[in-house]
Order: C-alpha cells, then structure tokens, then sequence
C-alpha cells in the first residue's frame, strides 16, 4: 500500500470521528483548558502591545493635529 492511499484513508477518518457530536465535545473538553491556559499567560502581552499601538497613534494624531494648526 502506498503512503498516499494510507495518508487518505487517516485523513478520511479523521474527518468522519470529528463529526460525531461525542467526540467533538471530547476534543472540546480537552482543548478548552489548553486554550485557557494559554489566554492566561499572554494576556499581559496582548495588553502591553495595545497600550504601545495605542500611544504610537495617539502621538501620530498629535503630531498630525499640531502640524495642521501651525501651517
């Protein structure tokens, strides 16, 4: 049997066990607390870089604002 035809088999059933509902939840419960995890950690990160995005457009409307008023 060729690699291919074994990988398209795996593929095909793959798909077929993740449309049943109970190993959907399964595949769910088991991702969900990862996913959590996850948020957690980075969301300081998420936080820092809006702040910095933030105060980056903030200083370019400044800037923007103060060039329009003195020309």
């Amino acid at each position: 049997m060729k690699i291919y035809n074994l990988k398209d088999k795996l593929i095909e059933s793959i798909k077929t066990e993740l449309k049943d509902e109970k190993n959907l939840e399964s595949i769910n419960d088991l991702f969900k607390p990862i996913i959590h995890n996850i948020l957690s950690q980075i969301y300081p990160y998420i936080i820092l870089f809006s702040i910095i995005i933030i105060s980056i457009l903030l200083f370019l409307i400044i800037i923007l604002i103060r060039s329009i008023y003195y020309n």
